[in-house]
């Protein structure tokens, strides 16, 4: 049997057990409705989904959700909202962030960076090694909108950067929800 680190969670769309980070969290707050805890910190009883369209969908038919999403259109708009506040969280955390442009490294230095985060091309697309140097280890290469990044072409983020985890997560939560759920 697999263990598992940290907390797990089951997502009421589609009933998967996953880590708790690779999930969206929600929180219902009485006949108001529900808030997208984005964080996952908030107080109160909340639900779990996938970061898909499917889970979203198929989440009025759970009596848990039911009260906060109670039809297919409540679970769209619900989608669409958290897409616009991932893209919101998104500009906000990469505004000082990284620095644009090529990722070159200094002469006898082996530094990989944390992640590269690129406007609108597909990872496969995007040549980080420079052409003199030998293939090594390569940071992991994250796709999202062009509008995000703003006129940067692409991120080169440190990993021992403030906040570098929460970005990834959050980079990560995006491009599941753009891309349909696939990872």
């Amino acid at each position: 049997m697999r263990r598992r680190s940290g907390p797990i969670r089951q997502c009421v769309g589609c009933y998967k057990v996953s880590s708790k980070s690779e999930l969206i969290r929600f929180v219902t707050r009485g006949p108001s409705g529900v808030v997208f805890d984005e964080r996952q910190t908030m107080p109160g009883r909340g639900f779990y989904l996938c970061p898909s369209r499917e889970c979203f969908m198929a989440a009025p038919r759970n009596k848990r959700a039911r009260g906060a999403i109670s039809s297919s259109q409540a679970a769209q708009w619900l989608f669409h909202r958290v897409l616009d506040e991932l893209a919101g969280s998104l500009r906000e955390m990469l505004r000082g962030c990284g620095h644009a442009g090529r990722h070159t490294e200094g002469e006898g230095s082996s530094r990989v960076a944390g992640a590269v985060i690129v406007a609108g091309a597909a990872p496969g697309d995007v040549d980080l090694a420079p052409p003199d140097r030998e293939p090594g280890p390569t940071a992991p290469v994250y796709t999202i909108p062009k509008d995000i990044l703003g006129d940067r072409p692409m991120v080169v983020i440190d990993d021992k950067a403030p906040g570098f985890k929460a970005l990834i997560r959050t980079v990560r939560l995006y491009e599941r929800l753009c891309s349909g759920g696939r990872s």
